[in-house]
């Protein structure tokens, strides 16, 4: 008899290439938004107070709707919330272009992108959790490091967009860019597709190799058992030799050393007259 169990390996790895794919395809451009925002709203007459708000919505409202991403992924899977996620996101990105308010921003930028985002994350880590075991911790260790290499880049790329395209021009492109992260989202194949078969005969062999060291234990406890019964063969003897150091220690005169058991020194002199008038 077989059961099923998760690969932990195999077509996991493939999971661990998706996860980094859609976290560079994604987190890199909100923390490019940034360098673009900066250039683009006091074009769009959007203050400081304003823009800090667009950015701040968009950072917890995807948080404050984190509550229904269990019931989705328990009714839909992974890989379909993982592709609307995903959809969502780059369709905010790409409305952003075209906003030229910060109502319009906050609806698209602050509102939509956050969810795909949110949607989009929790997916790919269910994904992740699910396909891998003993190995999860190395899994989730490679795929946090690429996803830190699209952090380090886009910087850079971001200024060079900015000084050829533009603001808006760069949203676009950021816009078009985090399409990738569909191609990650398609990767993502149901758990079942890639289960690894276990036999039980693996079971039966542990059980017995726990059941032979029972045996093994079972055995050295005579030799125990044995020691103890000598020891209370012996228990006579010891018995009589307490007795004979009792009556030995007992026989000794005590006042002779000239002290009492109340801490009072007695004179030598009173003990030898004492001791005559008994003679």
């Amino acid at each position: 008899m077989t059961t099923l169990v998760p690969p932990d390996g195999g077509y996991g790895w493939v999971i661990v290439m998706a996860y980094a794919l859609n976290s560079v395809a994604m987190i890199p451009i909100i923390q490019g938004s940034g360098l673009v925002f900066k250039d683009l709203f006091p074009l769009l007459n959007i203050n400081a107070t304003q823009s800090s708000t667009i950015i701040s919505t968009n950072m917890a409202f995807g948080m404050i709707l984190g509550l229904i991403n269990g019931p989705l992924l328990r009714n839909f899977g992974y890989r379909k919330v993982a592709i609307v996620g995903s959809l969502l996101y780059s369709i905010g990105i790409i409305l952003t272009t075209f906003s030229t308010t910060f109502t319009l921003i906050m609806i698209t930028y602050g509102l939509i992108a956050s969810v795909g985002l949110t949607l989009s994350g929790s997916a790919f880590s269910l994904a992740l959790n699910t396909y891998f075991t003993t190995k999860r911790g190395r899994a989730t260790g490679w795929a946090i490091t690429i996803m830190g290499l699209g952090s380090i880049f886009m910087p850079p790329v971001t200024t060079f967009l900015l000084n050829y395209y533009g603001s808006q021009g760069t949203l676009l492109i950021f816009g078009s860019y985090s399409l990738h992260a569909i191609i990650g989202a398609l990767m993502l194949h149901p758990i079942k597709w890639h289960m690894k078969k276990q036999s039980d005969v693996e079971d039966q062999d542990k059980q017995m190799i726990i059941e032979n060291i029972e045996k093994e234990q079972s055995i050295d406890t005579p030799k125990e058992v044995s020691e103890d019964e000598d020891i209370f063969h012996d228990a006579p003897l010891m018995e009589e030799q307490q007795k004979h150091r009792r009556l030995t220690v007992s026989s000794i005169n005590h006042d002779v050393e000239g002290v009492s058991i109340y801490g009072f020194e007695t004179p030598l002199s009173l003990q030898l007259s004492e001791t005559a008038r008994s003679l």
